[in-house]
């Protein structure tokens, strides 16, 4: 019995140093930073408008299909960013350096349309494939 005595006591004493030690506050390094849309020039919002006849209980797929590509359109050696909305406009932002970007949607004619979008790299070259067709629910 004084034997298990010991060992109770032994592991009590231990955990107790164990969990002392354990809450040392410890400096968190960051490897990114939060840049706002003021400094990017991108202002992107997937927003979703839930209605009785269109939510997520009536349309199993109702958060699907928002995303962002990245990728050289104009090989300038800068990585640019297409974005698509479930139901917003698509965006395209062209990378113009130092993370600072110029939303070139309308020039590019992205319009809010139901996306199918395929990047295919052929001869060096970034190309993107997007298959549109007009929502109406």
């Amino acid at each position: 019995m004084r034997y298990l005595l010991k060992n109770f006591i032994f592991f009590v004493h231990f955990f107790v140093i164990v969990f002392l030690l354990s809450c040392q506050k410890k400096k968190l390094t960051t490897v990114f930073n939060e840049l706002p849309p003021s400094e990017t020039n991108i202002f992107f919002n997937n927003g979703l408008n839930q209605t009785d006849e269109f939510n997520i209980v009536e349309y199993l797929y109702f958060y699907n299909g928002g995303g962002v590509a990245a990728g050289d359109i104009n090989n300038d050696g800068l990585v640019d960013l297409y974005f698509t909305a479930n139901q917003q406009s698509n965006k395209l932002y062209l990378n113009k350096g130092g993370l600072v970007f110029e939303d070139i949607w309308e020039k590019a004619g992205v319009t809010r349309m139901v996306n199918l979008t395929l990047s295919l790299l052929v001869t060096g070259c970034l190309s993107e494939y997007s298959c549109k067709m007009p929502v109406e629910f």
